[in-house]
């Protein structure tokens, strides 16, 4: 949508460090910034917010910040996927942690009290999210005694279902597997299916920019937009849970 109302988009790495020196040059020669998951703390924010530029924030909410946001609401997406995990017999889970500066992952693990009331313990293992991450986290996993793993993203799950299978578990005959996005798998050599807590991208890119381009044009609304965690029908946006490429539904014990 940005680009369809004539504006250049340019993009970064997620690195906490660069990211407020790259906002402060974007400034200088750009209508308006849209900060995708940034990781910069509430100091930072704070400081770009003063500038009076125009900024809306992806994926992160700093409450009392005066910063527009849009963002998927990643706790209630926990919780259906701890209460879906239940549906299928599962009662003790392993949630492969993403980057610890991450507003998404802190938001996932804030909702493992709500899963207590499924009957779900959760043990966070302390993971990253790249492949080779979830790969050297899956000893961790068989340690923990867990029936299922829920990733921080499919890349995490690539990775430990390739270790785990290396060791001679089976998925999802002796491990379910969850990954929380919907990373493109349809190119890699796999005839399973992956269960994914999916995220409608596009939707929210179309409020990001929509969201920039009122404040670019008039007075916005800075009124964080949460996209609501609701199953939809076929074909519909939102955040659901459907199958893409490697891993499983399987009952634990």
């Amino acid at each position: 949508m940005a680009r369809s109302n004539g504006r250049r988009v340019m993009e970064s790495d997620e690195g906490a460090a660069s990211e407020h020196e790259l906002a402060e040059d974007l400034m200088r020669c750009c209508d308006g910034v849209l900060l995708c998951s940034p990781r910069m703390n509430r100091t930072a924010l704070i400081d770009l917010s003063l500038r009076g530029h125009p900024v809306v924030l992806v994926n992160r909410i700093v409450p009392g910040l005066g910063i527009p946001s849009v963002s998927v609401d990643f706790y209630g997406g926990m919780t259906l996927v701890c209460g879906h995990l239940t549906q299928l017999g599962h009662r003790r889970v392993a949630y492969l942690s993403g980057p610890e500066a991450s507003w998404a992952n802190a938001e996932r693990i804030r909702a493992f009290d709500a899963a207590a009331a499924f009957g779900v313990e959760v043990t966070v293992i302390p993971c990253g999210h790249t492949a080779r991450h979830g790969y050297a986290a899956a000893d961790a996993v068989r340690d923990s005694g867990v029936t299922a793993v829920v990733a921080y993203n499919g890349l995490e799950v690539l990775g430990a279902v390739t270790a785990l299978e290396k060791s001679g578990l089976h998925v999802p005959e002796d491990m379910s597997v969850i990954g929380c996005d919907d990373i493109s798998l349809y190119d890699l050599p796999s005839s399973r299916i992956l269960t994914t807590a999916s995220l409608a991208r596009h939707e929210l890119g179309r409020q990001a920019a929509q969201t920039l381009e009122a404040l670019m044009t008039a007075d916005g609304d800075t009124e964080p937009r949460v996209i609501p965690v609701t199953p939809p029908p076929a074909g519909a946006g939102g955040f659901s849970l459907c199958r893409v490429g490697v891993a499983t539904d399987q009952p634990g014990p």
